[in-house]
């Protein structure tokens, strides 16, 4: 059971973080490049909906692990994670309030660049805390299986 639960956990932060980083570091700046900053911005604003459930995922997935290994460090950077995904929930429904969809527009330039900022400085913090609990996960050995009571009375 353990196996599958880290297996389920490393699967979903590796297509979390995974996504995260292939998008911000190539889709966006190409398609900043082919199709402008604004028009990205409107693709942007329907992908993250997509990376904040992947992120979601990830941090149901890998619950059981952080619960089960009782590791404060291993706890503090899933918490690290779920406030995270939280602020960027938050902030998302402000920056969506900031552009107006029906024009490909947004009005209040300076107020959204301000308010993305947030969002960007967030999705750092949680890209960082992904990459901490991944390593961890991945370095922390599988637990040793107990051998059975009857094999060894026979040793």
């Amino acid at each position: 059971m353990h196996r599958t639960l880290r297996f389920l956990a490393l699967v979903s932060l590796a297509v979390w973080w995974g996504g995260l980083t292939v998008y911000a570091g190539i889709v966006v700046p190409v398609g900043t490049e082919l199709f402008g900053s604004t028009a990205q911005g409107f693709v942007t604003q329907r992908v993250t909906h997509w990376l904040n459930a992947f992120a979601a995922a990830a941090l149901g997935a890998t619950a059981p692990l952080v619960w089960m290994s009782r590791r404060r460090w291993r706890l503090a950077t899933w918490l690290l994670l779920a406030g995270s995904l939280a602020a960027l929930v938050v902030v998302h429904v402000w920056l969506d309030q900031l552009v107006d969809p029906v024009r490909q527009s947004v009005p209040d330039h300076a107020r959204f660049y301000t308010v993305h900022r947030v969002y960007l400085w967030v999705t750092s913090l949680q890209w960082l805390a992904g990459i901490v609990l991944l390593w961890d996960l991945l370095e922390t050995p599988p637990r040793a299986v107990e051998p059975h009571p009857a094999s060894r009375e026979r040793q």
